[in-house]
């Protein structure tokens, strides 16, 4: 085999050469690749977190009947908002949040909660585009989704 390629070397200098360089093209674009993705993980660890704690806190201001619980969500809700996700957010998230922050003025432990509820959705399905957007997969469709609830997709454009 060493022959084969030494002959194919000696007949065809260019192509020794097409190969070096190719080689060392793919080498820096595999480097440049993994440095990226390796420069770009903690920030997307992070998103990741405060998505799942967003999703978590929502969710508890809109389905929980304990009155503690609902106010401490609530909180944390606002710390959210104001501060911790929106240094991670883009503007479908953004749009989310907005929606259920809109959908929480004004609401109390015993009242009905399903706009809120539907908003909550609405934080979850834009957290997951976030996620799929950030690390560049695909977590397919989701079943059912917001249109097939007959529910506003408040976390898209």
């Amino acid at each position: 085999m060493g022959d084969a390629i030494r002959k194919v070397m000696e007949r065809f200098p260019a192509f020794a050469w097409v190969v070096v360089i190719v080689g060392a093209f793919w080498a820096v674009w595999t480097y440049q690749t993994t440095a990226w993705v390796d420069a770009r993980k903690p920030f997307l660890e992070k998103q990741l977190s405060f998505c799942i704690e967003t999703v978590q806190t929502v969710a508890k201001v809109a389905t929980t009947t304990n009155a503690k619980t609902f106010e401490e969500a609530k909180a944390t809700f606002w710390e959210f908002y104001w501060g911790r996700l929106a240094m991670v957010e883009d503007d479908g998230m953004a749009r989310a949040m907005v929606a259920f922050q809109r959908a929480l003025q004004d609401v109390k432990l015993g009242d009905e909660r399903q706009e809120l509820k539907v908003a909550s959705l609405g934080v979850a399905h834009a957290c997951r585009k976030l996620i799929e957007k950030g690390w560049e997969i695909g977590l397919g469709q989701l079943t059912p989704n917001l249109r097939t609830l007959n529910m506003p997709n408040v976390g898209s454009k």
